[in-house]
């Protein structure tokens, strides 16, 4: 592997491949490479590869480490030390910089999990290649961090090198004599590319197809899944949500047994179900018909402790069984409960009121009216809100995929039960998350509401309702 050098009248260019700070060799007693908590045997076949390899871990570039011990200058060697440096590319131990000053590199390119990270040829023509839309910016360690969701690599930007890329996001051509060394850079992490994105891609919103490929795709990010790095930064919340409010609804305990004799078959309630948006205004759904509902789907059967954090069972299954959605009941025409905001403790079986009536409460209700055509405020309607510490301590990158799948699994269980019950309920598409953050009183990273439904009495089965699917 050798250095890609541009000579320009003002300066001269040079790409280093260097070891990753991540990356730990250790020569003693023999040579290994430690990195993300992984350890590789490294085969070191004379001593010119022995040098090289501890010039490299004194911080040279890969040319410069050649230079110094000799390493390609040998027949016996130069095979054996470049099948090694592919070893260390391939597990992501390499990155590529663009020198700048003393202090800060222009640019650094560096992979989050794996590598090989190749830069095109510099014989390569990149002058018509164009800025991949989602590519985004972001701060990380006190530096600015461009990255494609779909790169295994990502790109450390210097102030200088930050205002280059925003000349090519504008379709101009940079006139810093480094820009066609920093474009190869660019183009190796996926912010430049050949051919623009196809119609399908356009369709996403830069936002949503960045944590769609991050929820999918595991090398794009340096952590996946349950690694618990959360857990470095905050306390793992526990099972049990504490709201300090005083004013408590114990709620009546269904008889399970009887239901089980009674209820219709899951074939019977699963193609009946629909989607029912109308309710009875002469027959509003009672505290009775709530509490039963509730109990079915988001009651806590049990607290165990877990790997890291307390396991919650509950009827409906959830990753990790942690359970961080919240089931929140807005009141406006329950037999039997007063109007206002009301969360639902699934570990006593009970309602504690959040929030009376007020402006923000309508809010909520009134987009949740809105979002369903109706004219109607729902007779009641069910916020779901996730606690995103209980997830995020533990899962990363996924965490809002999974928030979104537990909603999903919760949604379905209403419709069946309810269904089952003889009740009306409608998934609602968005909601005001705004206003549910006011009417609480706790910020969304508290409470993050994640998905609404509206419920109440049926209409008689003699009329007939517009909508419904």
């Amino acid at each position: 592997m050798t250095t890609t050098r541009s000579d320009t009248r003002t300066q001269r260019i040079a790409v280093q491949q260097v070891l990753a700070p991540q990356a730990e060799l250790v020569l003693e007693p023999r040579p290994r490479l430690h990195l993300r908590g992984r350890t590789f045997d490294l085969t070191v076949k004379s001593d010119l590869i022995l040098q090289a390899l501890t010039e490299l871990a004194q911080g040279a570039d890969v040319e410069g480490a050649a230079a110094r011990s000799g390493v390609t200058r040998d027949l016996g060697s130069a095979l054996p030390w470049s099948m090694l440096l592919r070893k260390l590319d391939a597990v992501g131990a390499m990155l590529y910089r663009l020198p700048g000053n003393a202090s800060e590199p222009l640019a650094e390119l560096v992979p989050l999990t794996r590598g090989p990270v190749a830069l095109p040829p510099r014989t390569r023509d990149l002058t018509a290649w164009t800025p991949n839309r989602a590519a985004t910016v972001r701060i990380e360690d006190n530096r600015l961090v461009l990255q494609a969701p779909d790169a295994w690599c990502q790109v450390y930007l210097s102030p200088g090198a930050a205002a280059a890329w925003a000349e090519a996001a504008a379709r101009q051509v940079p006139t810093a004599p480094w820009w066609p060394e920093f474009a190869r850079i660019l183009a190796a992490a996926g912010a430049l590319r050949e051919k623009p994105p196809v119609a399908d891609e356009m369709l996403w919103s830069v936002a949503e197809w960045a944590a769609y490929l991050h929820s999918r795709l595991p090398d794009t990010v340096s952590g996946f899944a349950g690694t618990y790095r959360g857990a470095k930064i905050v306390p793992v919340p526990p099972a049990r949500w504490e709201p300090g409010a005083t004013t408590v609804v114990d709620l009546p305990t269904p008889d399970l047994d009887l239901l089980a004799r009674t209820d219709p078959s899951l074939t019977t309630v699963s193609e009946a179900r629909r989607s029912r948006r109308e309710h009875d205004g002469d027959r509003p759904i009672t505290l009775d018909q709530l509490s039963e509902l509730l109990y079915r789907v988001a009651r806590v059967r049990g607290v165990l402790r877990g790997e890291g954090a307390e396991a919650v069972d509950r009827p409906v299954p959830a990753g990790g069984a942690l359970h961080e959605v919240e089931v929140f009941v807005a009141s406006q025409h329950c037999d039997g409960l007063d109007p206002g905001l009301w969360w639902y403790d699934g570990h006593e079986h009970r309602l504690v009121q959040i929030a009376g009536v007020g402006r923000d409460l309508e809010r909520l209700v009134g987009f949740a009216t809105s979002a369903t055509l109706q004219t109607k405020p729902p007779q009641v309607l069910l916020q779901f809100a996730a606690r995103p510490a209980r997830l995020l301590t533990k899962y990363e990158s996924i965490g809002y995929a999974l928030m979104a799948k537990h909603t999903g699994v919760l949604m379905h269980a209403v419709y069946l039960a309810a269904e089952a019950m003889g009740l009306a309920t409608c998934a609602v598409g968005a909601g005001d998350g705004s206003a549910f953050a006011a009417a609480t009183g706790r910020g969304l990273g508290e409470l993050a509401p994640v998905g609404e439904m509206t419920l109440g009495s049926r209409l008689p089965e003699d009329v007939d309702e517009e909508g419904a699917g």
